[in-house]
């Protein structure tokens, strides 16, 4: 998210978690949705295939640990 540090990032996908866990859903018939999410900064010098790259293995750390967090 440009214009946004990555401890405010974090801050604001553990929001979406809270409301995610929070709120029902229907369709699921009685079971649960988790979130996992991994965030990166992105320096402008350095290839964006790197960011992506450390943001995709913090969601997979995040999945492997603990499930319905950030890394």
């Amino acid at each position: 998210i440009p214009g946004v540090s990555t401890i405010e990032c974090m801050q604001l996908l553990d929001s979406l978690l809270r409301q995610l866990v929070a709120s029902p859903i229907a369709e699921l018939e009685g079971g649960t949705l988790s979130l996992s999410c991994g965030v990166s900064p992105y320096d402008f010098c350095s290839p964006v295939l790197d960011a992506i790259n450390n943001s995709d293995q913090a969601m997979y750390q995040a999945k492997t640990t603990e499930k319905n967090r950030c890394v």
